[in-house]
């Protein structure tokens, strides 16, 4: 057959197809906030596939950490919601509340932030005016408009028009905006679930509220940060966000700011999540008792353990240095409307400042919690043998290996752990997977949050005591924390140490306290005393000839704090506990206990003979403990 390719030949094009809505129109804008407009409708069961979820639409390597919009999905509920609700319901009334998704305009595959063209010409059908607005030409709204007063308006051009609000249409060219449901995801999972199981079902229609700006285009307005705030604003009024999401999802917070950024360092530009830090940094747990713990064998860390250092203490308005520590006098001139900058801590601070104050977090704050997360000496093994298992789990994919793939893709690149619903397979994986990941114990101490929340106060008050690069001054940290302390040689942090017990642990358990984090920094800053520790952190700093002798000084100071806590903190428990000490002879047990009654029950001098008898008993441990350290940190 002979195919004509006559240059003159006319082509006709694909028609651009909208994808149409109906339903009733309402548009909501409070006093100085921007304008958002909605429509109710519903759509069957059969068309469930045009609704997104954000992980499905936008590329993991084309978005910021930042942009998160919607929580990770949490499986198991999923399955609960399918299982007992949707499945099991004969002779049940079953309804779920509707929806709610947003109209996402994309580009080259990643979200616009604004509109360029929006028009919003009025036409003329059958003497009925309707507003036939566009937005970029990809999302259309018609609007009948009505010449009575209804109490339906709306502003177009500067002038207020009544419509009619039940006879709505919004329309949306599908191959370029989605519709991403930023709330009900998991309903809609479990929808899916239902689609699978029956498919040829259509006696469901799905309630749901589509939203989108109506004007950002030449404002401050910004569409993906619209959509993190109304993410924040519904869920913490419905089932309350909760875990990790209570930091990743706090604008007003500088603390949070720089988890968000650090992770989306971490996070890399590959699609491959392979070549991602993420695995590192627990940001998905839903539970606010795990929110603080280092719970998988890959992790070194969470964003909740690190933005509560640097709330507690960097970001801190008593310590007053978050305009020196962020270098914000070389960008006053952009920090001038809102807060004053001198004035700027954790939560004071305007939200028009915000993208200032993350350029200087991603300057000074992001490259100094990576240097110390990933160049500190347990940290770096924990990454190094992790990378070793990825390898050999993405080699048995690339082998074809049955199971392999399956368990990278829908457990590991989704950060979770194995659960109930999982696969025997993907059990077997995970327990090999684990079971490559090889470290000593001695490594699960600096996983703590006791101990990383201390770390991080030392290198604060490091910067605070110097005032040096914070950059410089946590590579200079962690330098000189690999000679000593991270070294398993020296044990400076075990248990069976006299010197760590009730300042670190009682017995083999560790203290969670407050003051236990500034026990650990006292710890961590005496061993400047050794020479070859004091020197290695001054090295970094050539050009301060001082720099040593107040180190040295500092660590002195640090020294004494911590053994006038030990002795504080001994004799304290054996005032309550001397009855059961196993050491103590039960003379002198009997001794103290006369001691103890009279002074509960006599004047003042009978108390300090109490005190000054346990001060005597404690004073042999405490000499010890000196000793000790001080042979450890010569």
């Amino acid at each position: 057959m002979n195919i004509d390719t006559n240059a003159n030949d006319e082509f006709i094009e694909d028609e651009i197809k909208f994808k149409d809505l109906r339903g009733t129109f309402g548009n909501f804008k409070s006093v100085n906030s921007f304008e958002t407009y909605y429509i109710m409708t519903s759509i069957n069961i059969s068309e469930i596939d045009i609704l997104k979820e954000a992980s499905s639409v936008l590329k993991f390597s084309d978005i910021k950490f930042d942009e998160i919009v919607q929580r990770d999905i949490d499986h198991e509920r999923v399955a609960q919601i399918f299982e007992e609700y949707l499945d099991k319901s004969k002779e049940k009334v079953v309804f779920f509340p509707p929806l709610l998704a947003t109209l996402m305009i994309t580009k080259d595959g990643k979200p616009i932030d604004k509109y360029t063209k929006i028009l919003e010409p009025i036409t003329t059908t059958n003497g009925r005016e309707y507003l036939e607005k566009s937005w970029d030409e990809k999302i259309k709204l018609s609007l009948p408009l009505s010449s009575n007063d209804n109490g339906y308006e709306i502003n177009i051009s500067g002038e207020m028009k009544n419509y009619i609000n039940y006879a709505a249409k919004i329309s949306y060219i599908e191959n370029k905006v989605k519709l991403v449901v930023i709330d009900g995801q998991h309903r809609l999972k479990a929808l899916h679930k239902l689609k699978e199981k029956y498919p040829t079902m259509k006696s469901i229609n799905i309630p749901l509220c589509v939203f989108f700006p109506a004007s950002a285009k030449d404002t401050d307005e910004d569409i993906t940060k619209d959509m993190r705030e109304l993410f924040v604003t519904i869920n913490n009024k419905g089932t309350k966000v909760s875990g990790h999401f209570i930091t990743l999802l706090k604008d007003k917070s500088l603390s949070s700011m720089a988890v968000r950024e650090l992770a989306n360092n971490w996070k890399g530009t590959e699609d491959n999540y392979a070549d991602c830090k993420l695995y590192f940094l627990e940001w998905n747990q839903r539970n606010d008792g795990r929110a603080f713990q280092v719970n998988r064998k890959q992790s070194i860390s969470t964003v909740s353990i690190i933005a509560e250092a640097l709330k507690n203490y960097v970001f801190d308005e008593k310590n007053g240095l978050t305009k020196s520590i962020l270098k914000l006098d070389d960008v006053q001139h952009e920090l001038e409307e809102g807060i004053f900058y001198k004035d700027i801590s954790e939560e004071n601070f305007s939200l028009n400042q915000m993208d200032v104050l993350k350029k200087q977090i991603n300057l000074y704050i992001v490259p100094s919690l990576n240097n110390i997360f990933t160049k500190s000496l347990p940290y770096n093994e924990i990454q190094k043998t992790v990378n070793i298992a990825l390898g050999k789990l993405k080699a048995q994919v690339t082998s074809g290996i049955i199971g392999a793939k399956d368990y990278q893709d829908n457990v590991l690149n989704e950060f979770r752990d194995i659960q109930s619903f999982d696969s025997d397979t993907r059990g077997t994986f995970d327990k090999a997977f684990k079971k490559d990941i090889e470290y000593p114990d001695y490594y699960d101490f600096f996983r703590n949050n006791i101990f990383q929340q201390a770390y991080i106060k030392v290198w604060f008050l490091l910067y605070k005591r110097f005032e040096k690069s914070p950059i410089d001054i946590s590579e200079a940290l962690v330098a000189s924390m690999n000679l000593l302390c991270f070294q398993q040689e020296y044990n400076l942090f075990s248990p069976r140490r006299i010197y760590t017990q009730f300042v670190i642990y009682k017995g083999q358990k560790l203290l969670t306290n407050e003051g236990v984090k500034n026990n650990i920094a006292s710890l961590l800053l005496s061993t400047f005393l050794n020479d070859k520790v004091s020197k290695k952190f001054v090295s970094y700093f050539s050009d301060d000839k001082g720099m040593l002798k107040s180190l040295q000084e500092y660590a002195h100071e640090s020294f004494n704090v911590y053994l006038d806590m030990f002795k504080e903190k001994n004799i304290s428990n054996l005032k309550s506990n001397y009855m059961y000490d196993p050491v103590l002879t039960d003379e002198v047990k009997k001794e103290l206990s006369e001691l103890d009654i009279n002074a509960k029950s006599g004047d003042k001098n009978d108390k300090d003979k109490f005190q000054q008898r346990l001060i005597e008993i404690v004073q042999k441990d405490y000499d010890e403990s000196k000793t000790i350290l001080s042979d450890l940190l010569g």
